[in-house]
């Protein structure tokens, strides 16, 4: 009876052992499954939050340029004393020039002789 025993136990521990070596294969292809689905979500989320920073830091920068052009104006139209002249005065308009008057008074002629009879 001893021996069977010893033979059960052997049995009993030898069936333990590979029924649990089945199960970490089963459970170690469960949590590579998990690992790789926790990357790739991990790898989307990243994504996301880059894309969104990215869509944040262009709205900021858009939002500060309004603002600086604002400021910009109000300064502009509150300065009265800097530019104290709103427009030049115009230039004083010229005297009229002289008309010089040709040197030769003889009569204008016709290179080709006008015929009348005709």
């Amino acid at each position: 009876m001893k021996t069977h025993k010893k033979l059960f136990l052997c049995l009993l521990g030898i069936t333990m052992i590979v029924s649990s070596m089945g199960f970490q294969k089963k459970k170690s292809k469960e949590t590579e499954i998990q690992e790789l689905i926790d990357i790739k979500v991990a790898e989307k989320v990243e994504a996301y939050r880059i894309k969104r920073l990215a869509k944040c830091r262009e709205r900021i920068l858009s939002r500060a340029g309004e603002l600086a052009d604002s400021i910009i104006m109000a300064a502009a139209t509150k300065s009265t004393v800097i530019d104290s002249v709103a427009q030049p005065i115009p230039p004083d308009r010229p005297e009229r020039p002289e008309i010089k008057r040709p040197l030769d008074t003889t009569p204008v002629v016709p290179f080709f002789p006008v015929d009348s009879s005709n």
